[in-house]
C-alpha cells in the first residue's frame, strides 16, 4: 500500500486533491479496474467480493468522481457478514443529474424497481454491512425508474449520509426470500429527493416482521403523485424515527400507511409548500408527534373513526398493540379533542 508523506497530504488538502493513505483494511475500488477502462459495477462488486473473502478487508473505498451502474451490486448476498462502502464526500454532492461539483455521484441506468446497493439475506446475524457517503441518482433518461437501495432479509446493516434523488423507489424495504426478516437496521441523516416512493416497507414473500429498524434524521422532498413513506404490508415494530418532509404539490402523500405499524417511537414533521395528505387504511401508530405547517389537504389524520394514524399529540392507543383506542386529552393533545368533536 503506497504510503504519503505529511507534505504530499498537506498539498492535496490545499488543492483539493484529498490525497491520503488509505487505512488498514482499506480496498480502493480503483485497483479492480484490471482493463484501465473506468470502474463502473464491474468493479464495485468485485471490490466487495474481494473484501468479504479476505477477512483483513472491511471497507471498500469510492474516491470522488462519477461512477455508471447498469446492474444491482450485492454488498450482502446471505453471508455471515459483509463490508462497509464509503465515499470520498468532503464536498457533500448535491443528489441530481446535473453532475457533482465533488464527492461520489453514482449515475444508475436501471428500469423498473431495479436496486443500484442490494443487501439481501443474512437474517438473524450480526453484519458490520454498510454504505456511507454516496449520492445515488438517476440517468437522466432513466428519471423516476430504479431503486437507490434495496434491503432484503437484512439484519445490522448501516446507511449514512446518503443522498438519493428522481429514482422509483428510495429505500426499499422489501422480505421477498422466504423466511426472510428485515431487522436492527439503521439509516442516518439520509436526503430523499423526488423518488416516487421515498421509503417504501412491503412483505412480499418473507416473514411480515419489520422490527427495530431505525431511520435518523430522514429529509424527504415530495414532488407530484410522490409518497414519503409507504408502508405497503408487514408489522413494523420497535422502530426508531425522526422524519422531515416537504410536500410540494397537493397529490404529494407524507405517509400512506397500509400496513400494520405498532410499538413505534418517533416524531413526524412536515412543511407544505403545497398541502400534503396522510391516508391509508391500515395502522400507523407510534409514541412521538406528528406537527408542522402550512396545512392538509383533507383532515384524514383527525377522524378518530378510521384509527389509522395514532400519535402522542393526536389519540392515543389504549394499549399499543391492541385494537382498542382511547383519546387521550391533555393540554398538548388538540388534535384529539377536535377529533372527539367530530
Amino acid at each position: 500500500m503506497k504510503k504519503w508523506s505529511l507534505s504530499v497530504v498537506l498539498a492535496g488538502l490545499l488543492t483539493g486533491t484529498h490525497a491520503w493513505a488509505l487505512p488498514s483494511g482499506w480496498l480502493d475500488v480503483r485497483d479492480f479496474d484490471r482493463d484501465k477502462n473506468g470502474v463502473d459495477a464491474a468493479e464495485i462488486q468485485a471490490a466487495i467480493d474481494a473484501c468479504k473473502a479476505d477477512n483483513t478487508h472491511g471497507v471498500v473505498y469510492l474516491p470522488t468522481g462519477t461512477y455508471h451502474v447498469d446492474r444491482t451490486i450485492y454488498i450482502t448476498r446471505g453471508e455471515f457478514y459483509g463490508c462497509r462502502i464509503i465515499g470520498d464526500n468532503p464536498g457533500r454532492p448535491q443528489a441530481d443529474s446535473s453532475g457533482p461539483n465533488d464527492g461520489v455521484h453514482i449515475v444508475s441506468h436501471l428500469t423498473g424497481g431495479d436496486a443500484v446497493f442490494a443487501f439481501v439475506g443474512g437474517s438473524g446475524k450480526f453484519s458490520n454491512a454498510g454504505l456511507e457517503n454516496v449520492s445515488i441518482v438517476s440517468a437522466v433518461d432513466k428519471k423516476g425508474q430504479g431503486t437507490g437501495i434495496l434491503i432484503d432479509g437484512q439484519d445490522f446493516a448501516i446507511v449514512r449520509d446518503v443522498r438519493i434523488a428522481e429514482m422509483k423507489y428510495g429505500i426499499w424495504l422489501d422480505n421477498r426470500s422466504p423466511g426472510a426478516f428485515t431487522e436492527l437496521n439503521q439509516f442516518h441523516r439520509l436526503e430523499l429527493q423526488y423518488c416516487t416512493e421515498a421509503i417504501r416497507i412491503e412483505r412480499s414473500g418473507g416473514n411480515e416482521s419489520f422490527h427495530g429498524n431505525v431511520f435518523d434524521k430522514i429529509y424527504i422532498n415530495i414532488g407530484a403523485d410522490q409518497i414519503g413513506l409507504n408502508h405497503i404490508s408487514g408489522y413494523l415494530y420497535n422502530a426508531r424515527f425522526d422524519l422531515f418532509m416537504w410536500a410540494h404539490q397537493e397529490s404529494s402523500v407524507y405517509i400512506r400507511a397500509d400496513g400494520v405499524a405498532e410499538h413505534n417511537i418517533g416524531n413526524v414533521t412536515f412543511e407544505s409548500f403545497a398541502r400534503g395528505k396522510f391516508e391509508g387504511n391500515g395502522r400507523f401508530w407510534f409514541e412521538g408527534f406528528v406537527r408542522g405547517i402550512g396545512g392538509l389537504t383533507d383532515d384524514s389524520i383527525r377522524q378518530r373513526k378510521l384509527r389509522v394514524f395514532a400519535a402522542t399529540n393526536y389519540i392515543t392507543p389504549k394499549k399499543m398493540g391492541e385494537s382498542g383506542m382511547k383519546p387521550t386529552i391533555g393540554r398538548t393533545n388538540f388534535m384529539a379533542r377536535r377529533a372527539m368533536r367530530k
